[in-house]
């Protein structure tokens, strides 16, 4: 009981004792606060990257949907081209033959001309 012999040494101790403590537990306490402040700017920030991110997602959905619909579109305008493409060489084959046959015709007129001029 040696602190009884000098309380106020005593005193002064214990109050250097709670006056650290009491620093401590303000440093604590002013810690856990910004811990909190910050926890809430986190969670404000991630919510709206969680909304930009849906959004973003929903934007890409609608794009993949229109992309299908624009590629059945592609495929069905490929497919009447390549009829068309055969059409067309069929159509084109038929005037390469009237056009041989009338050249024949043409030449034969001129050769049959020319020898009737010729006599």
């Amino acid at each position: 009981m040696s602190f009884l012999k000098n309380p106020f040494n005593f005193i002064k101790k214990a109050n250097n004792y709670f006056n650290l403590n009491y620093e401590n537990y303000k440093k604590f306490n002013k810690f856990l606060k910004e811990y909190n402040e910050n926890q809430e700017k986190t969670e404000a920030v991630l919510s709206a990257l969680i909304d930009v991110y849906v959004e973003n997602q929903t934007k890409l959905d609608q794009f993949v949907e229109r992309h299908g619909e624009d590629q059945k579109r592609t495929d069905d305008l490929l497919e009447n081209l390549l009829e068309n493409q055969e059409k067309n060489k069929a159509v084109l084959s038929t005037l390469l033959d009237l056009h041989a046959e009338n050249q024949r015709k043409t030449d034969d007129f001129r050769d049959s001309y020319n020898s009737i001029k010729d006599d």
